[in-house]
Order: structure tokens, then sequence, then C-alpha cells
């Protein structure tokens, strides 16, 4: 579990800078994941995402950093299977309008969740 943590900080870290310098693929993004049922895909990888790392914790160095990180997944999920389809394709498609400089700004959430990560681990 320890090594898909580890990739899984990496891809982080990976999404994190990809965004910072082209924020257009996060509206890409966004226009896959809207169609059909797609948004409950993401769903299923953010559950997944987030029980390696619940999974992986207990052989970290510093568990509870791993916990707290591997729960953010699994609470985006929970939310959009609770909001459903609809809204979140609403919710979506106000992102999908934000300029490229918010893109950038919040790239730093998964940049500095990633390399916190693979400190932690």
């Amino acid at each position: 579990m320890i090594i898909l943590a580890k990739i899984i900080g990496v891809l982080f870290t990976v999404a994190g800078v990809v965004l910072l310098v082209h924020p257009e693929t996060a509206k890409k993004l966004f226009s896959f994941w809207e169609e059909g049922q797609r948004i409950y895909g993401l769903a299923i990888i953010r559950f997944i995402v987030g029980a390696i790392l619940l999974l992986a914790a207990r052989e970290c160095m510093m568990p509870v950093l791993v916990i707290v990180i591997g729960v953010l997944p699994i609470i985006g999920g929970l939310i959009i299977v609770v909001l459903g389809p609809e809204k979140a394709r609403k919710i979506i498609e106000k992102w999908k309008k934000k300029p490229d400089l918010v893109f950038r700004k919040i790239s730093l959430v998964p940049l500095v969740l990633g390399l916190l990560l693979l400190w932690a681990i």
C-alpha cells in the first residue's frame, strides 16, 4: 500500500504543477467528467484514492497527516454522490467559467498536499 500511496503523492504533485502551468487542463477535465454518468466514476476514483491512503497510513512516518489527506478525497466523493449528477454538472459549469488565475491559485492545493503526502510517507 505504501508504494500506491507514494504514487498518489506524485500524481497529486504533478497535477498541481500541470494546473499551475496549464490551467486549461482543468477545464478539459471538467468537460470530460460532466458527460453522462462519468461523474460517478470520479466519485469512485476518489473513494479508492482515499481508501489507499487510509490503509497506507499505518505504515507511514506521519500516519495522522496521511489519514487527514486520505479523508479529503472520500469527502469529495461523498459530496458528488449526495449532490447527484445534475447538481454536480451545474457546479462544474460555474467552475469552467472561472479565469485561469483562479485555477493557478487552486493548483497549490494538490501541489502542497502531494508534497506533504510524500514527506509523511
